[in-house]
C-alpha cells in the first residue's frame, strides 16, 4: 500500500498541480520567483501578531505562576493547583510556537518555516500526512516531521491546503467488485468528529434540555432559562449536524452511494438527488444532496476526487 501511495504521489507531483498548472488556473503564476523557481505564501500579519501576542501572554502567566509558588508563603500547599495550570500553559506555549508563518512552494517539494527552523517535505517521499479539523480556524492539514507535528490551517494558507488536498488525496481510493457490480470505494481525508463525541453532545443537550423544562415548570423563566435554552438547541444542532458525516463513497458506472449513519443513500447520475453547488470563502467546492428530508454534503476538503468527478458530472 505504502509503495503504492508512493507511486502515485510521484506521478502527481510531475503533473498539473506541482507543474503550477493550478497555479496558472488561480492567476497565481505572477508571484513565482524565477531565481528558485518557488511561490511563498505567508500568514497575514494580524493572525501573525496574533500568536505572538497569546505566547507571550502565557509565558508571562507560567512566570507569574512560578514566582507566586517560590516566593508568596502558603502556595506550597496548593501544588497541585499550580501544577496543573503550569502544564497547561506549558502546552500552550508550545502549542502556538509550532504555528507555520510562512510556506515555500517548490515543483518538488514544500518548506514550512516555523520558529524551530525550516521543515522541508518532499513529495517522493512518504511522510505522515491527514486531514480534519483544526479547531476554531476550521479544517487543517496535519504534517508530521520528526517527533513534532505542524498544522496547516484553511484559514490562514488555503491554496495550501488546497493542493496538499487534491495531491494526497488520491491514496484513498479501491477498486472493489462484488455481486457482478465494480465500484471504486472513497474514504474521507480526515474525520468531523466520532460517535463518542456525538454522543456526549446528545447528553449535553438532554441535560440542558430537562433542566429548561424544570426551570419552566417553576416558573423562573428568565434570562438564564433563555441561555439554557440556546444552548440546549445549539448542542442539538451540533449533534444532529455531525451526525450526517458520509463515512465513504462507493462510485459505480450509473450511480453512487453514501455511507452514513443513517444507512446507505443511493443517488443515480441525474440531478435528482442534488440540492445545489457551492463554495465556501476559501474557493474549497461543496456538493449538497438530499435523501427522505435529510440533507448529506461532500466536501471538497474530504473527499477532493469524489468532488472532481461530480464537478464534471453536473457540469458544475
Amino acid at each position: 500500500m505504502r509503495k503504492r501511495q508512493l507511486e502515485t504521489i510521484i506521478k502527481r507531483s510531475q503533473g498539473d498541480i506541482n507543474g503550477f498548472t493550478f497555479l496558472d488556473k488561480n492567476d497565481e503564476q505572477d508571484l513565482v520567483k524565477d531565481s528558485d523557481r518557488f511561490i511563498e505564501y505567508k500568514i497575514a500579519r494580524p493572525n501573525r501578531i496574533e500568536c505572538i501576542l497569546l505566547m507571550i501572554f502565557f509565558i508571562v502567566a507560567l512566570v507569574f505562576v512560578m514566582v507566586e509558588v517560590f516566593f508568596v508563603d502558603g502556595m506550597k500547599s496548593l501544588w497541585p493547583i499550580w501544577l496543573v495550570s503550569s502544564a497547561v500553559y506549558a502546552f500552550a506555549i508550545y502549542t502556538f510556537s509550532k504555528t507555520v508563518f510562512a510556506v515555500e512552494w517548490f515543483k518538488d517539494k514544500f518548506i514550512l518555516k516555523t520558529l524551530y527552523g525550516e521543515k522541508e517535505f518532499l513529495f517522493n517521499d512518504f511522510f505522515p500526512c491527514r486531514c480534519g479539523e483544526a479547531g476554531r480556524d476550521g479544517f487543517g492539514v496535519y504534517l508530521k516531521k520528526g517527533m513534532q507535528t505542524f498544522v496547516l490551517r484553511e484559514r490562514a494558507f488555503p491554496d495550501v491546503v488546497k493542493m496538499l488536498c487534491r495531491i494526497y488525496g488520491c491514496s484513498t481510493d479501491k477498486m472493489i467488485k462484488a455481486k457482478n457490480a465494480e465500484y471504486i470505494t472513497y474514504k474521507p481525508l480526515g474525520c468531523r468528529c466520532g460517535m463518542l463525541t456525538i454522543w456526549g453532545q446528545c447528553i449535553i443537550g438532554l441535560l440542558l434540555t430537562v433542566l429548561c423544562l424544570f426551570i419552566g415548570i417553576n416558573g423562573n423563566v428568565d434570562s438564564d432559562w433563555f441561555c439554557c435554552l440556546c444552548l440546549a438547541i445549539l448542542f442539538w444542532v451540533e449533534a444532529y449536524r455531525n451526525s450526517k458525516e458520509i463515512l465513504e463513497i462507493r462510485w459505480f458506472n450509473d450511480k453512487f452511494v453514501f455511507c452514513t449513519r443513517y444507512g446507505e443513500k443511493t443517488f443515480s447520475f441525474d440531478k435528482l438527488g442534488l440540492c445545489k453547488m457551492k463554495c465556501n470563502n476559501n474557493g474549497f467546492r461543496m456538493f449538497i444532496f438530499r435523501k427522505n428530508g435529510i440533507s448529506f454534503v461532500v466536501e471538497e476538503h474530504y473527499f477532493p476526487q469524489v468532488v472532481e468527478k461530480m464537478n464534471v458530472l453536473y457540469g458544475q
